[in-house]
């Protein structure tokens, strides 16, 4: 599992910098049938966050694989989108780097913004002690 784990990250990762080099605009048009670009963001953002969550504990293969389905069916429904909708759309933004370009940017401006929040109320705690 965490051989799986890793090879997904290092997909993901390079995934993301093969669409940072690609400036085309987003000519193509979205599916009716798939998750808009701003909910799809945020499932992103939800399902790296577990999988950081996840891979920063110590388990072993089996629970980590337990843990990840509890995490991804929690962020599924935490949005109310169904396992097929998102198997279905994700496989729609992997085969067009346009729209998941602007899909992953949003998620790693979440990212962003949560980490600076974060920093934030630590600064804050820090002083008030």
């Amino acid at each position: 599992m965490t051989r799986m784990l890793r090879n997904i990250n290092f997909k993901i990762f390079a995934l993301i910098v093969l669409l940072f080099g690609c400036d085309a605009k987003l000519e193509e048009k979205l599916p009716a049938d798939i998750i808009q670009p701003e909910l799809m963001k945020k499932i992103i953002f939800d399902i790296n966050l577990a999988e950081t969550k996840l891979l920063r504990r110590s388990l072993q293969d089996q629970p980590q694989m337990a843990q990840r389905k509890a995490d991804l069916k929690f962020i599924l429904d935490k949005h109310d989108v169904s396992d097929s909708l998102f198997d279905l759309s994700y496989a729609f933004y992997s085969q067009s780097p346009n729209h998941f370009k602007a899909v992953l940017e949003g998620a790693i401006e979440m990212a962003e913004e949560k980490t600076f929040i974060l920093n934030n109320e630590d600064s804050l705690s820090k002083k008030s002690n």
